[in-house]
């Protein structure tokens, strides 16, 4: 089984982990902009016939939005991460953004999933992966946290 992150964006954050039998096998995190990231995640997708989950951090417009900043890559991109999904045949997930928050950098850290950047999106995408891993029962909370 593989889960795949997306933190997207102009910028967008992915990361991924490799499972066998429930053990972490292989973790890695990228930032790319938007359209090269989009590519990674076709190549991601379209291996091998193993199970493979999505999980992309939801991006809602709402009048805040309009006031102070239109990400409109970041909805492109979770077009994108759709698209593909239903093409491959990988489960697709939205994740609120505060679900990051379950898992802290010390959590990444200690699981060795901590992938420092300019602007943190390889971090938010391995703190989505990790809430992911948690509703698929590969993590435990405890995992999460220091």
């Amino acid at each position: 089984m593989q889960i795949i992150a997306v933190d997207p964006g102009n910028v967008t954050g992915l990361a991924w982990v490799k499972l066998a039998k429930g053990n972490h096998q292989y973790f890695d995190a990228i930032e790319l902009p938007m359209i090269v990231a989009a590519k990674m995640l076709e190549d991601r997708l379209a291996g091998n016939g193993e199970r493979k989950i999505v999980a992309v951090e939801q991006y809602t417009v709402n009048n805040n939005t309009v006031k102070h900043s239109r990400q409109y890559d970041a909805l492109e991109m979770i077009g994108i991460a759709r698209y593909l999904c239903n093409k491959y045949g990988a489960e697709f997930r939205m994740q609120a953004p505060a679900a990051r928050n379950l898992c802290q950098d010390g959590g990444l850290k200690k699981m060795n999933w901590y992938r420092a950047s300019p602007d943190k999106h390889m971090v938010d995408a391995a703190k989505h992966l990790a809430v992911a891993c948690l509703h698929y029962d590969v993590l435990k909370v405890g995992d999460l946290r220091v």
